[in-house]
């Protein structure tokens, strides 16, 4: 067995992992290059103000399920949401700026950061979108009713 032989039968024994490990790659690129955060940050914790932007409209007609042929989705028809963090500059003659984060960041991090280090070091107005779908707050939760007291309704004496 010479040299040549055994080098071949090396590369063909391992020419099948290999080009196995290329597919998983290939497969699952998506969730490598895009990982969703673990927990979302609330950005009006450095004292950013959150927004919500709506859509005009939404993006495909019908949603999802009815572009690739099946029963429309209403859920899917809703104009599509998006988060933005907002610090309002320190006076009305300074500027915003207009940032998008990069990949698995949030709103809650980096650009709350950085919005509240330009508005109190520079006075600058910072706004920072969210991409669709991505970790976007939850809005606020209604604030309770007013709790009513049986006791507190029947007139006492004492």
């Amino acid at each position: 067995m010479g040299v040549g032989s055994f080098l071949l039968g090396a590369a063909k024994f391992l020419a099948v992992p290999y080009l196995s490990f290329l597919l998983l790659i290939f497969v699952s690129q998506r969730m490598i290059l895009f990982q969703a955060p673990g927990a979302v940050a609330d950005p009006r914790a450095l004292g950013g103000e959150l927004i919500t932007l709506v859509a005009a409209e939404p993006l495909i007609s019908g949603g999802h399920a009815a572009a690739r042929g099946g029963a429309p989705d209403a859920a899917a028809d809703a104009p599509p949401r998006v988060a933005a963090l907002y610090y309002l500059p320190a006076s009305p003659a300074r500027p915003t700026l207009v940032f998008w984060h990069g990949n698995a960041d949030q709103l809650g991090w980096g650009p709350a950061y950085v919005g509240r280090a330009l508005r109190d070091r520079f006075g600058l107005g910072f706004f920072a979108i969210e991409y669709p779908g991505g970790a976007a707050p939850p809005p606020p939760p209604p604030p309770p009713p007013p709790r009513t007291n049986r006791t507190s309704l029947v007139s006492s004496p004492y």
